[in-house]
């Protein structure tokens, strides 16, 4: 099941700003400015990204590109590259750690720092890190809620507190890999098995089960199945098994990697939940 990671990313660099246009109309012949609005558009294309208020304040590219650099050098961490979604109204910028190299049950996991800003308030800036089993490519990604920062006027200075706290990234890194390692060492039965698929897709046991929910388990299942017989029946390829699932199975229009957003991250950290409250009771 090896394969290449396909962690790459699209740029290198940013070679593109944001702009502040007025937002406009016609009426009765007139044109008129929408007061208290503008639009936030490229300045390489001319596409509006979106139309938000006055007091909306963006991180411009510029500053998210020397925010990845500043991190960088604190972390030691590899600076990759740049993504862009919805025709660049979502930015994410990738550092890849290349030194402190993981290894769970002899397979390696490559380990990646991740920042995100916005222009259509999709979401706010915020830092999170994410790992890959390179064996199989699974994806699991955890956003550090300490560090989202509205797109206010006091950005700044709360984006100078999250490169003072940066080290809680390392912190929290170090206690998922401690983790990833223990749930090799606890045999799943199949009762548990059975507990684990109804809490990671939030199935009550006391009441009927749909047709597309009763699907879901069936295939998830067999994710997890698949999984443990490389892994073994345990607590870490029961999580493989889900990290299969929500990285390969689930259907996205817009395939962000890392599972950091949506379906897919509610399941994975629901996964990691229960996996973990295995290995630390």
């Amino acid at each position: 099941m090896a394969r290449q990671s396909f962690f790459a990313t699209d740029v290198k660099t940013l070679n593109w700003e944001i702009t502040e246009q007025p937002v406009q109309t016609v009426f009765n012949g007139n044109i008129v400015t929408i007061e208290g609005h503008k639009a936030l558009a490229r300045n390489d294309n001319g596409k509006v990204l979106s139309i938000k208020k006055d007091s909306y304040n963006p991180l411009p590219n510029g500053r998210f590109m020397e925010i990845a650099e500043l991190i960088k050098k604190y972390s030691g961490f590899e600076l990759t590259g740049y993504q862009e979604y919805k025709e660049g109204a979502k930015v994410l910028g990738y550092l890849k750690n290349n030194g402190d190299v993981q290894k769970i049950g002899g397979h390696v996991i490559e380990d990646y720092m991740l920042i995100g800003n916005s222009f259509d308030g999709s979401t706010s800036f915020f830092s999170g890190c994410v790992t890959e089993l390179l064996r199989c490519t699974n994806q699991f990604g955890r956003i550090n809620q300490v560090s989202r920062i509205r797109h206010t006027s006091g950005n700044e200075v709360k984006i100078n507190e999250f490169l003072e706290q940066i080290k809680q990234h390392f912190k929290a890194r170090s206690f998922m890999y401690n983790s990833f390692n223990r749930m090799g060492e606890k045999i799943v039965s199949d009762e548990l098995f059975e507990k684990a698929l109804n809490y990671i897709l939030e199935i009550d046991v006391n009441t009927e089960i749909s047709t597309r929910k009763a699907n879901q388990k069936e295939l998830l299942a067999s994710c997890i199945t698949a999984e443990s017989r490389e892994l073994g029946k345990n607590v870490w390829g029961l999580f493989n098994g889900v990290t299969w699932y929500t990285t390969h199975e689930l259907n996205s229009k817009e395939k962000v990697k890392g599972n950091i957003f949506g379906t897919p991250y509610k399941i994975n950290e629901r996964a990691f939940e229960f996996c973990n409250s295995l290995v630390t009771a």
